[in-house]
């Protein structure tokens, strides 16, 4: 069809490939459309600029002001000989009908994990409890914890209440391990590692995860932190409308000095938490934009190449859901904050002046996307509320585990999500929900130069790629981490500095684009950048060092235990497909997991 044939809507490139053939020339590969073409390289650019849906005329009218050299005329007609040959796609076919959905879904279950703050957990479980009566909500509740004090401590307040809440410490993990192994042939260390951990570790949040997802396997459930209230709230910058985006984090942040005025900044806007989570959690991609499309609006103009196939091709589901945080900003470092990829974040902290220290060091935030915000799964900072598709049983991707030890397990699981699935992705709500914890946190005064074991953990989840057509790829990629802890001590560890210096160098370039952008902006938050880049450029002249949660001994004991934590991830992601086949046999067979109270 030509162009003078059909209706003027608006359009984009699909993906293509360039391919350079010599001095200013390049040739354009679209394979989704099916064809090469040769252009000029000024061409290239003009082709690969058009990202956002315009008119023909537009878009030449756009690339012309960029690109002085070539013509409006000449790029309109370059334009046209694409739409001919099904190089460009219209936004209509983007957003136009779809399948809907075979049922509305509903959340099941509400979890929250905890270790050893009982009376944390119950301030947790009457909030959000609450607010399910108040919605008529019939989601069961399952608190998962490290030992076995959760209950007798409160368990008679929680059969007072009227709802269903289910129960798992030490104990009934250990009963249920057993019952893992000895009647699906599962090895008993990795079941132990699941519900346990290692002793290279004091922190254990991951397995008390692992033990939520294995008693909701087959439904949608949202994860709460014990230390969060349901006090729901937005910014007064929230928008209607939906955006699909690409890695990019789309939160909003603003500091506070306090808890109080971090409360008070956001407005309260009583809603039923569930039901929000619902209306994405466990959509199809293409069935979420055209009802977005349909309802409030949806804006596609920043989204990345993946997400465009993915609704060219009809894939993709919304298998994650997280809401805003007010409070406790939940971060290990408040590098994240200062360095924030949304310019408006960024003018808002080096507008700080005389209060920049203060403010920024405080931990107090309100962080929240303005608008729901699609994205892939990696794009998740921090998992205090995080909403899950279960239902792996219903033809829907399984979720991996958790590593069930250190800190940043959240952001460990966004990232195996996002490797081992591409076509999962994430849906960042816009409202808040409370963070406060019973004790005030600090940041590390050394985060931007030392490294975590979840940092090892993400550099070798990043360096592997599923072959296509895996049918179970979280064990291909627990292989993968066998292989690396299979490498020689020298080698891993000359792997290892490599990861750091490349992990190092992009933090930099990332510091130093932003000093460029902003033009050196305030001093306080000028002089903060340039010394942390400092920082971490005297930081890169060492070899690799210890991550600094790993518990050793002496530094003898580095490498080899590192070994041992990449083979014993690397069992757990191997076997889990089978766990959780196991887990809903059981549960088919009426044994669940956790004990109703």
């Amino acid at each position: 069809m030509r162009i003078s044939d059909s209706p003027l809507g608006k359009y984009r490139c699909r993906p293509c490939l360039r391919f350079r053939q010599g001095p200013g020339r390049e040739l354009l590969h679209f394979p989704l459309a099916g064809f090469n073409r040769a252009t000029t390289s000024t061409e290239a650019v003009a082709v690969t600029l058009w990202t956002a849906f315009r008119t023909i005329d537009e878009a030449a009218d756009h690339a012309s002001k960029l690109i002085p050299s070539i013509s409006r005329e000449a790029l309109r007609r370059l334009y046209i000989e694409l739409h001919e040959r099904g190089a460009l796609i219209s936004l209509d076919e983007l957003t136009g009908s779809s399948r809907s959905p075979a049922a509305p879904s509903t959340i099941d279950w509400l979890a929250i994990p905890t270790a050893g703050r009982p009376q944390v957990a119950l301030r947790a479980l009457n909030s959000f409890s609450q607010d399910l009566d108040r919605c008529g909500k019939n989601a069961a509740v399952f608190v998962s914890e490290d030992g076995d004090g959760l209950s007798p401590i409160f368990g008679a307040p929680l059969r007072r209440r009227p709802i269903r809440v289910f129960w798992a410490g030490l104990e009934r993990k250990t009963e249920f391990s057993a019952l893992l192994a000895n009647g699906g042939g599962l090895p008993a260390d990795v079941i132990k590692y699941l519900f346990q951990g290692s002793r290279h570790s004091d922190r254990h949040p991951g397995a008390n995860r692992n033990t939520m997802l294995l008693q909701t396997l087959g439904s949608l459930v949202l994860s709460v932190d014990d230390d969060t209230l349901c006090c729901s709230g937005r910014v007064s910058e929230t928008a209607r409308g939906t955006v699909v985006a690409g890695h990019e984090r789309p939160e909003e942040i603003w500091c506070f000095d306090s808890q109080e005025n971090a409360a008070a900044f956001s407005i309260s806007d009583r809603m039923d938490v569930l039901a929000a989570h619902e209306a994405q959690l466990g959509r199809e991609l293409p069935y979420a934009v055209h009802a977005a499309a349909q309802a409030e609006g949806v804006d596609l103009d920043t989204m990345c190449s993946h997400c465009l196939t993915s609704l060219i091709d009809k894939t993709g589901r919304i298998a994650i859901t997280s809401n805003g945080t007010v409070g406790d900003s939940g971060f290990y470092s408040d590098l994240g904050i200062l360095s924030n990829r949304s310019p408006q974040t960024r003018r808002r902290i080096q507008a700080l002046n005389d209060r920049y220290e203060s403010f920024l060091r405080s931990r107090k935030v309100v962080r929240q996307a303005l608008r729901t915000t699609i994205t892939h799964a990696d794009a998740l900072s921090v998992g205090m509320f995080l909403g899950l598709d279960n239902r792996a049983a219903e033809g829907a991707a399984l979720l991996p585990p958790f590593i069930p030890d250190f800190n940043n397990e959240d952001g460990v699981f966004a990232r195996t999500v996002s490797v081992c699935s591409a076509d999962a992705y994430a849906a960042h709500l816009p409202f808040t929900l409370v963070h406060n914890p019973p004790a005030e946190r600090h940041y590390s005064l050394a985060s931007d130069v030392e490294f975590r074991m979840s940092d090892v953990i993400l550099w070798c989840t990043s360096a592997w790629r599923p072959a296509p057509g895996q049918a179970e790829p979280i064990s291909e990629l627990g292989a993968w981490f066998q292989q690396l802890a299979a490498k020689a001590a020298p080698e891993l560890a000359e792997v290892l500095t490599l990861m750091a210096c490349s992990h190092r160098s992009a933090r930099i370039e990332m510091l130093e684009g932003l000093l460029a952008e902003d033009g050196y902006a305030s001093a306080p938050w000028t002089d903060d950048v340039t010394t942390r880049i400092e920082g971490m450029r005297r930081a890169g002249e060492f070899d690799f060092s210890r991550p600094a949660d790993l518990m050793l001994q002496n530094d003898d004991e580095l490498i080899p235990a590192i070994q041992s934590i990449l083979r014993s991830y690397g069992r757990l992601l191997e076997w889990w497909p089978a766990i959780a086949r196991r887990a809903r046999e059981l549960a088919d067979d009426g044994t669940h997991l956790g004990i109703q109270i």
